[in-house]
């Protein structure tokens, strides 16, 4: 039996989330139209959106080349993303001196990995599959 992908209720459910915060991840399996549906998003987004494709390697490449980071209040409070394109990302003295002069409360690196783990005081890797949690308010 074949089953359908409700595609309307996905695009209107991404367009909520981009309502909720300035970035949403679609994560999942190959092959299951996520690409399209952000295609879509970028359509109907209010003055477009970016759309970074990491299974295109000219766009991995340009991603590792380029820092993207993301400082987000949230509830009083400042929280740090850096965003890496590696598999064992590590603190850097920079993060260090980042998360000092900002005052972050946290600074989570994410990376495409699977775990989350401290990389220092105040500094926690971050799978890109859990940033919503974050988003949501979970503490570190």
């Amino acid at each position: 039996m074949q089953q359908t992908i409700p595609r309307s209720a996905l695009l209107d459910a991404v367009l909520a989330g981009l309502r909720e915060a300035p970035a949403v991840a679609l994560l999942g399996a190959r092959q299951v139209g996520k690409t399209t549906l952000a295609e879509r998003v970028a359509e109907k987004w209010p003055g477009g959106a970016t759309v970074f494709d990491l299974e295109v390697a000219p766009v991995r490449e340009a991603l590792s080349a380029t820092p993207l980071d993301l400082l987000l209040l949230r509830r009083g409070r400042r929280w740090g993303f850096e965003f890496k394109c590696t598999d064992a990302p590590r603190a850097t003295k920079s993060m260090h001196v980042v998360a000092d002069d900002l005052g972050l409360a946290h600074l989570w690196v994410v990376y495409p990995g699977d775990l989350r783990y401290p990389l220092a005081t105040g500094i926690t890797a971050l799978p890109l599959k859990e940033i919503g949690t974050v988003a949501l308010g979970v503490p570190p």
